[in-house]
């Protein structure tokens, strides 16, 4: 049984984790432990960006509550006051979309939200909101809301909740984290064990899983940290994906042929 420190293992990993072979014999409660350090690394982009948005969002949530027109939810449906023709207003941080019309599609605020850190649409029947390239539906009885000061109050009571909300962001962005994270390094057990398996190594699957996991440090460090500046990679996962395999690869090649399944 290897006794390795898990942070040294981690920074090791970093600049010569072709040397760090020893992995394979990792036990399993430091190799979650060591899962666990990469989920939380690579959650920091969202948790960032998240903080941000709320800063801006307490500021500019402030002109999008003077440009809100009065309203009525009927049998859930929104019926403007006045005659309202759709409109789309914009500031550093939210793009708002009135349309009781529905001229437009959920769609089209996908495609605006790209610009922008928060989209929100009142169609006729639903409230669609996009953060973060992460889309939310709701209809007016679901949220209790009946008029424009109803939505008003909604808007105000978040601001309000800053903290809450970031408390509550933090944990998403982890529990995000944690399902992309877990779902990528079984990719890479897989595609490791391939690799494994050409090069005529006796590892198992769970030895596999512990060298791709480890593997995939320095990707997952140096694309988060790119994505930390603000710059989206494009095809990040496949990116990262080859990266690792050819860290594993490197690690596979230094095993001894010989080696056998514990």
């Amino acid at each position: 049984m290897i006794s390795i420190n898990t942070l040294s293992l981690f920074f090791k990993a970093l600049y010569a984790p072709q040397k760090l072979t020893q992995v394979a014999q990792l036990k399993k409660s430091k190799s979650m432990l060591y899962l666990f350090i990469l989920i939380l690394f690579a959650s920091l982009p969202f948790v960032q960006s998240s903080i941000q948005l709320l800063d801006q969002f307490e500021t500019d949530s402030q002109t999008i509550l003077e440009h809100i027109p009065d309203f009525t939810v009927k049998d859930d449906v929104l019926v403007p006051k006045k005659v309202e023709k759709s409109f789309v207003y914009q500031t550093n941080s939210i793009l708002f979309t009135f349309d009781p019309n529905n001229t437009r599609k959920t769609s089209d605020i996908d495609s605006d939200a790209i610009k922008t850190s928060m989209a929100i649409a009142l169609f006729s029947k639903e409230i669609y909101v996009v953060v973060q390239d992460r889309t939310f539906s709701f209809d007016y009885h679901q949220l209790g809301i009946k008029t424009q000061d109803d939505f008003k109050a909604y808007i105000i009571q978040t601001r309000q909740l800053k903290v809450i909300l970031l408390v509550v962001v933090v944990i998403l962005s982890v529990l995000i984290s944690a399902f992309f994270t877990g779902f990528y390094s079984i990719l890479y057990m897989i595609a490791t064990h391939l690799i494994v398996t050409l090069m005529k190594r006796s590892l198992s699957y769970g030895q596999s899983w512990k060298i791709g996991l480890v593997a995939s440090t320095l990707p997952i460090v140096g694309i988060n940290l790119i994505n930390f500046l603000g710059v989206l990679l494009p095809f990040q996962m496949e990116i990262e994906l080859v990266l690792t395999m050819i860290i594993a690869y490197q690690m596979i090649k230094a095993i001894p042929s010989q080696a056998t399944k514990p």
